[in-house]
């Protein structure tokens, strides 16, 4: 079989432009992209893709009380979505929503509740429906944090700033154990990717750091049923369009083709379905700065 990376519904399907995308999958692999809407004074708006019908809005487009930025997207085991953002509303500092049926989407924990103001956040949860935020820590010589929801406090998990220096992108996912990973682009490696697990409680390179062949852009992290990290990302050494990679055989190995995107490929956000089928999301500059998802089939 052929395989290649083919568009899901209609490119461009965003009412308006479309900044910091990201996509996740519920379990019968319904993609949801959230990203900081152009046509709502870029507040966060979600949309999910329902078959016959294309690409819907879930709840009220625009729903976060400002400017979001660095939306990043998970869903928990019941296919309710959550946000997480940098929230100019909250000097900067991150803020998570969830959609709640009959409700509309509602804070969680606290707003603004990390230390600090923050850049690349990133949201994944646990199998029993924690959130766990990853973060540029602008407290911390914008070194990567990780926190996470416990009793109701979001709480630091490891060390704060616990990467080797600067850092920017950062995307979080976690195991079947619930212990996360961190990629980034690495400014202590010339901005190439880099992943750390947490193990033991210290954050641990996967691989090598600084992995990529040169500089990326949107760094943005998955892991399949099996637990095997892949990475996506706008890729410097093809014009920057996404190239995705896997860890396999103790390296990071390139899926399908490098840089397969038609052109430019911003804010890439990455999932796996259940069949351990990659999609990713973009802003796709080929079509007017609208969003696009391709899968690897």
């Amino acid at each position: 079989m052929i395989h290649a990376w083919t568009v899901v519904g209609t490119a461009g399907f965003s009412v308006g432009g479309a900044d910091f995308t990201s996509l996740a999958l519920e379990s019968t692999g319904t993609p949801f992209v959230a990203n900081s809407d152009g046509n709502a004074g870029g507040a966060a708006t979600v949309q999910k893709f329902v078959t016959g019908s294309g690409w819907t809005v879930v709840g009220t487009a625009g729903f976060s009380a400002g400017t979001a930025g660095y939306t990043s997207l998970a869903l928990d085991s019941t296919g309710t979505p959550l946000v997480a953002y940098k929230d100019s509303g909250n000097d900067g500092k991150a803020t998570v929503q969830k959609f709640v049926a009959g409700s509309g989407w509602t804070v969680v924990g606290t707003a603004g509740f990390s230390a600090g103001s923050t850049q690349y956040t990133s949201l994944a949860l646990d199998s029993t429906g924690t959130p766990f935020v990853a973060y540029v820590d602008n407290d911390n010589r914008g070194k990567a944090t990780v926190q996470k929801l416990v009793g109701g406090t979001w709480t630091v998990v490891g060390t704060a700033g616990f990467s080797a220096g600067f850092v920017v992108y950062t995307s979080l996912a976690l195991d079947s154990t619930g212990t996360p990973l961190v990629a980034y682009v690495d400014n202590e490696n010339r901005g190439k990717a880099t992943v750390q697990k947490l193990v033991d409680g210290t954050w641990t390179v996967v691989g090598t750091a600084g992995f990529s062949t040169r500089r990326t852009q949107y760094t943005s992290l998955a892991l399949d049923s099996a637990g095997t990290p892949f990475l996506a990302y706008a890729d410097g050494n093809a014009g920057f369009a996404a190239t995705v990679q896997k860890y396999e055989s103790a390296s990071w190995a390139v899926v399908g083709t490098a840089g397969f995107s038609a052109g430019v490929a911003p804010f890439t956000s990455l999932a796996i379905d259940s069949t351990g089928t990659p999609f990713v999301a973009y802003k796709d500059i080929g079509n007017d700065g609208k969003a696009t998802v391709q899968m690897y089939s």
